[in-house]
């Protein structure tokens, strides 16, 4: 780990050196009016350590000796936020590339930034009168050049310096009096101007008030006129509306009438179609009611009779069994007791009992006419219910 540190320490230390090395040729070629050969030098050593900013300030004169600007502009603006205590001169030499260049405006911005940085920064004062001086502003310009004169009283360009605040003075003396006599010149042609002026308008006015006179009676005539026209327009015009609305009410009021009468027939059609529809399912549902019933009834018949008829069978067939058994008991006992008389015996008793079942079969099916008879309804009820 201390060899790490070490390792770096000693980097940085080379760096620097380097840097230094870098800014001391840049320097050296810049002290000796060598600002071509100075340059990548002095770029390389403002590079390396941001906070240099004497290879700033050199770097940028030597792009202002190669008429390189807007290159020392840009160097010169890089600088100008770290300068520290060489704000002035990096400000104050951005005034001088601007005022090069004719930006008069951005080059007195720089010289008053220079002496905000510096208060008793004499050549920012004259640079800045020049430039106010460019600009017209004299009073500003000559207040520059008097505090430039008042920190440099022994300057070898005093007397050119006061002898240009003594002819700014009498040109704007000569120029204020010049002012003065146009401005009562002009006063005295703006009064002459007014009279004649209000004269002309008086003659106008009085010529105008006429013809308006005349227009206005003109114009109140044809008012009345076309008001007239416009009455008996709008009356007409009133008269045909009313017209044409009544005709629409009356209409309106037929077209209305005509729906609610074929709105109420077709409603008493509807109602009327409803309740011939009701009846008539009425009719069938009753027709249908009293077909079932007479299904019912003739299924119920049926099924009496074949009840009964089953009935009437099963006990025929037991009647047949139980007298056939009875005479064939008879039979044997008679045998027994007179076996002469047992074949004509029992040729008598076997026809007796077949005549016996057929009377009783006879009696049953007369017994059952007369009951499907009771059941079945009459024709008077039925027609009765329809």
């Amino acid at each position: 780990k201390r060899a790490v540190v070490t390792f770096g320490f000693l980097s940085m230390l080379a760096g620097a050196l380097y840097g230094q090395a870098s800014f001391t040729r840049g320097e050296d070629f810049f002290l000796r009016n060598k600002p071509q050969e100075a340059l990548p030098y002095l770029a390389q050593a403002a590079a390396e350590d941001p906070g240099n900013i004497k290879a700033f300030l050199y770097l940028g004169i030597s792009y202002q000796q190669l008429d390189r600007l807007d290159e020392s502009i840009a160097v010169y603006r890089r600088a100008l936020p770290v300068a520290g205590q060489d704000t002035a001169i990096i400000a104050f030499n951005l005034g001088n590339i601007y005022y090069a260049k004719k930006n008069i405006a951005q080059a007195e911005i720089f010289y008053t930034h220079a002496l905000t940085a510096n208060p008793a920064y004499a050549s920012a004062y004259l640079n800045r009168a020049n430039a106010r001086l460019t600009k017209q502003n004299f009073a500003e310009a000559i207040t520059d050049y008097e505090s430039y004169l008042s920190l440099e009283p022994d300057s070898v360009k005093r007397d050119k310096i006061e002898q240009l605040i003594a002819a700014i003075r009498a040109d704007s003396a000569a120029a204020e009096q010049k002012e003065q006599i146009q401005a009562e010149a002009q006063a005295a042609a703006a009064a002459a101007e007014r009279e004649r002026i209000q004269a002309e308008a008086l003659a106008a006015a009085l010529a105008a008030a006429a013809v308006e006179r005349e227009r206005l009676q003109a114009e109140a005539q044809a008012a009345a006129a076309a008001e007239r026209e416009r009455l008996q327009a709008e009356a007409q015009a009133a008269l045909a509306a009313e017209r044409e609305r009544l005709q629409a009410e009356a209409q309106a009021a037929a077209a209305a009438e005509r729906e609610r009468l074929q709105a109420e027939a077709q409603a008493a059609a509807a109602a009327e179609r409803e309740r011939l529809q009701a009846e008539a399912q009425a009719v069938a549902a009753a027709a249908e009611r009293e077909r079932l019933q007479a299904e019912a009834i003739a299924a119920a018949v049926a099924a009496e009779r074949e009840r009964l008829q089953a009935e009437a069978q099963a006990a025929a067939v037991a009647e047949r069994e139980r007298l056939q058994a009875e005479a064939q008991a008879a039979l044997a006992t008679e045998r027994e007791r007179n076996p002469v008389a047992e074949e004509r015996e029992g040729n008598k008793t076997e026809a007796q009992v077949a005549a016996a079942a057929a009377e009783r079969e006879h009696n049953q099916a007369q017994t059952q006419a007369q009951t499907e008879r009771q059941q079945q309804p009459s024709g008077d009820s039925s027609a009765s219910r329809q």
